[in-house]
């Protein structure tokens, strides 16, 4: 897990062992999504002032994470 921010913006990037299409589900399910775009292997994910970004990788599926606004 690695954390960052600047602006307001704030950043977390996790890692999981599981697929992405299950790490998809799970966010879906927990956050009250508003929009849903999967592009080329990555979803995006909006709730909010929470911008959600998953994408598959080897071992697993990468996860990054922002709130705040990213257009200011």
């Amino acid at each position: 897990m690695s954390m960052g921010g600047e602006a307001g913006i704030k950043m977390v990037q996790l890692h999981s062992d599981d697929g992405a299409s299950t790490v998809v589900d799970w966010y879906k399910t927990r956050l009250g999504v508003t929009k849903a775009t999967q592009i080329f292997g990555q979803t995006f994910l909006e709730a909010g002032e929470l911008k959600v970004m998953i994408f598959g990788d080897e071992g697993g599926a990468q996860i990054m994470i922002t709130r705040g606004d990213v257009e200011k």
